[in-house]
């Protein structure tokens, strides 16, 4: 994975696909390079399937998240079940000087993407 710094207050949403139900209780990315005094938010949003893009208001969502700070930030989100199907994942930061962890083609994946608190990445072909 590499980082990646973003314009600020400028909303970026990425398409996931869920193949089972699973409840949302937190959302998290990992800052690698801090902005001391600036701020990030996350959330999630309906996909429509006609139009190809996110739609309605967000299902769940963060307060603000200081990039402060580099390591996992994460916020709890009132609960939230999706079905499977396709969302949105949105992030939108106050700053420009904060760099965030992405990920590449071809890398393991990190755990905290899919619900381990460890940092740690997973592999791509092994659950």
């Amino acid at each position: 994975s590499n980082g990646s710094a973003v314009t600020a207050n400028s909303m970026r949403l990425n398409i996931f696909p869920l193949f089972k139900p699973v409840t949302i209780k937190a959302l998290a990315a990992k800052v690698t390079t801090l902005s001391a005094g600036g701020n990030f938010q996350l959330a999630l949003y309906a996909h429509d399937a006609a139009a190809g893009h996110a739609t309605g208001t967000a299902l769940c969502s963060t307060a603000n998240m200081s990039t402060a700070a580099t390591g996992l930030i994460s916020a709890s989100v009132t609960p939230v079940t999706l079905s499977p199907g396709y969302y949105w994942y949105a992030f939108n930061c106050d700053n420009s000087t904060a760099v965030f962890e992405i990920l590449g083609t071809n890398l393991p994946i990190p755990r905290y993407l899919v619900g381990d608190p460890s940092q740690a990445p997973r592999s791509t072909t092994s659950p």
